[in-house]
């Protein structure tokens, strides 16, 4: 399966399985974006994106956060894993950065961010 068929595929099966509770773990690996140089962020990128994890609300998909941090234009590729409960996907930034994006599933059928990562700029929610 190629990458832009693979993205249209598997981002929204990702973005339904979150909004419907988490009930089953995701299996796989997401292409973000599209890839090449221009895709990478850079380290000015990172440091704005570091800045910015101040702004992530818990009410935000992946989505969202990447557009918050700006970095919607940059190629991650992700990795979901977790209990159901506390389902957490890693973003490869393909520049030696990684951010972790990690969602509650125990609220009823809500889903709801309760942490953010980039290196060391962390962004946690402070209650359920």
């Amino acid at each position: 399966m190629n990458q832009p068929t693979a993205k249209k595929i598997v981002v929204p099966l990702l973005l339904i399985s979150l909004a419907l509770g988490c009930r089953t773990p995701l299996p796989g690996e997401v292409a973000w974006r599209g890839s090449g140089p221009d895709h990478t962020a850079t380290a000015e990128e990172i440091a704005e994106a570091k800045q910015r994890i101040h702004l992530v609300r818990p009410d935000m998909t992946a989505e969202q956060v990447f557009v918050t941090l700006r970095l919607s234009h940059c190629y991650a590729y992700g990795t979901g894993g977790g209990p159901t409960e506390r389902f957490r996907m890693s973003y490869d930034m393909h520049n030696g950065h990684v951010l972790q994006v990690v969602h509650d599933c125990t609220i009823g059928r809500k889903v709801r961010l309760t942490g953010v990562s980039l290196d060391a700029a962390a962004w946690r929610v402070r209650s359920l």
